[in-house]
């Protein structure tokens, strides 16, 4: 794929393709992990991912009919709180893990941690926020110490303050 990079990581290569609008494709060690696909171009083949992380429920982020063509019986789904549901009803997988804020989950030496994200000022004509706190998740992927931070959908939080260094940022 035209946009792939390649970062060395102490545990291997891991390849990062950017996937429109907000998803990710990684491959590390032959474990497709892929982030919120969505609208996936017919003609893109993209491998079934061993591993997929969900960001939260809303529709440019959470594609059922996306999910179907990268998700496989062996798939496991990383969700937030509240997604669990939705994807068990949708997509056919081998396991959903619910990761909240602050947990960790470690999959084929991938350690993966579900961190904050949210708006403060971005509200919709209810002036409820967008992406209340707690509800959605944004990830930090630490592959061998090669740190991804994936934001999700937030805003600029104090939360990322804690993050510690990242190698990438999405």
């Amino acid at each position: 794929h035209a946009n792939t990079a390649v970062e060395k990581t102490a545990g291997g290569a891991l390849s990062v393709t950017p996937l429109r609008p907000a998803g990710v494709l990684f491959q590390y060690n032959g474990a497709p992990l892929c982030i919120d696909p969505y609208g996936l171009p017919d003609g893109l083949a993209l491998p079934r991912a061993d591993i997929v992380l969900l960001t939260h429920l809303h529709p440019d982020h959470f594609d059922p009919a996306c999910l179907r063509k990268i998700a496989g019986p062996a798939t496991v789904f990383i969700v937030p709180r509240g997604c669990g549901q939705a994807v068990s009803g949708n997509v056919p997988h081998a396991e959903t893990i619910v990761l909240e804020n602050g947990k960790s989950h470690t999959f084929k030496g991938i350690n993966i941690r579900a961190v904050p994200a949210y708006n403060l000022m971005g509200r919709d004509a209810t002036g409820a926020p967008y992406h209340p706190a707690g509800q959605g998740n944004g990830y930090l992927l630490d592959f061998q110490g090669f740190r991804v931070y994936l934001a999700g959908d937030t805003e600029k939080i104090r939360d990322m303050e804690k993050l510690g260094p990242v190698d990438v940022a999405f």
